[in-house]
């Protein structure tokens, strides 16, 4: 994920400051589409490490174009008519804070339902934590957030108290601690499933999407090793246009370029 502003530099000792003004969030306003809303929700949200940790988000071109692709098109009702989307993409690219803040919008932001319930996959319990701990550092940034939250460290989830998305909670889960069949999820988003050795945690959150209404879920993943991985297969479905409720961006290299070229390394595109 990009970021907006000068780069900051302060003393190792002290935490980087963000501001604690209370302010009306800028999704909110009138007039703006489904996917403006998303956007502004995502770009009001803080970066919470590294240099330009206190500043505020900004979206990449590709990951503003995943966004306007899924909850842009609309059906004559207003439904949102994707259902599930994926992203396939090289390291590097902000996969972790666009994750932890679409959970975020899920959760307590302009997709939020009342009593929803959102999760977020992953292939083991270290990386469950990172998406996680991304949460929680944005919600206590965010005293409007921190207000509204309670916060379970040790069990990995997060409940809403008041506003938006009240009785909502997050949890996080990984393949090496599987739930049961139980599940509802109203959102969910899966990291690097392309590390994944089979599909049982993927099918147990898609098979539970029809208990909430207009559910949605995201993964966003490096590429898988093989062509009958389940991440592959859904790319090719997903390119192939025939589910309008499958939406996927794959940013890679042309096929037949040269996989040991710099030029190839720095020119990846999207294909849509």
């Amino acid at each position: 994920m990009g970021l907006r502003g000068p780069n900051s530099r302060g003393k190792k000792a002290e935490q980087p400051r963000v501001s604690t003004t209370k302010r009306r969030p800028n999704w909110r306003r009138k007039a703006l589409t489904r996917a403006e809303r998303v956007i502004r929700f995502l770009e009001g949200l803080p970066v919470t490490k590294g240099h330009l940790a206190g500043k505020l988000m900004k979206l990449l071109p590709s990951q503003r174009q995943f966004i306007e692709a899924i909850y842009g098109i609309l059906d004559a009702d207003g439904r949102r008519v994707v259902r599930l989307a994926v992203q396939s993409l090289p390291r590097g690219n902000g996969k972790s804070g666009l994750l932890a803040g679409l959970s975020l919008a899920h959760l307590l932001g302009p997709e939020a339902l009342e009593r929803g319930a959102v999760f977020s996959a992953a292939v083991d319990r270290n990386q469950a934590s990172i998406l996680f701990d991304e949460m929680k550092a944005i919600i206590q940034a965010v005293p409007e957030m921190e207000i509204r939250t309670n916060i379970m460290k040790h069990w990995k989830k997060i409940e809403v108290l008041s506003g938006p998305g009240a009785g909502s909670v997050y949890e996080a889960l990984s393949s090496d601690a599987r739930r049961g069949h139980g599940l509802a999820p109203s959102f969910f988003v899966f990291d690097e499933l392309g590390q994944m050795k089979d599909r049982e945690l993927l099918d147990t959150l898609m098979t539970a999407m029809g208990k909430q209404p207009q559910s949605l879920g995201i993964v966003i993943s490096t590429q898988a090793a093989t062509d009958d991985h389940p991440l592959s297969q859904l790319i090719d479905d997903g390119l192939a246009g025939l589910d309008p409720s499958l939406h996927v961006q794959l940013i890679a290299a042309p096929p037949e370029a040269d996989p040991f070229s710099e030029e190839t390394w720095r020119a990846c595109v999207i294909r849509v």
